[in-house]
């Protein structure tokens, strides 16, 4: 699980493997599945491309974020991640 402002509402928002849970206010929350393939990868969330938007990154597979609460899927990492560690993003 992480924490993060991936609609850039200035709310934080819950990313869970599978699901985002974007903060609405008033303890309110809408929950947005995300492709399963994070189900079983340590993720990591991070502006990876520059572009202003969050986007999650996994050992087999990235999201790019895009406006409207969407993600846009690109080629696999083919990173070695493996359950028990965990990832991070760097600028």
């Amino acid at each position: 699980m992480q924490i993060a402002d991936m609609d850039g509402d200035g709310r934080p928002d819950i990313v869970l493997p599978a699901a985002i849970l974007y903060n609405d206010g008033n303890f309110a929350f809408t929950f947005v599945p995300v492709e399963s393939y994070m189900t079983d990868n340590p993720f990591a969330v991070g502006d990876s491309n520059h572009d202003g938007l969050l986007d999650i990154v996994s050992g087999s597979v990235t999201w790019l974020g895009q406006p409207n609460r969407t993600f846009s899927r690109v080629t696999p990492n083919n990173l070695a991640f493996t359950s028990g560690l965990y990832a991070t993003v760097g600028t």
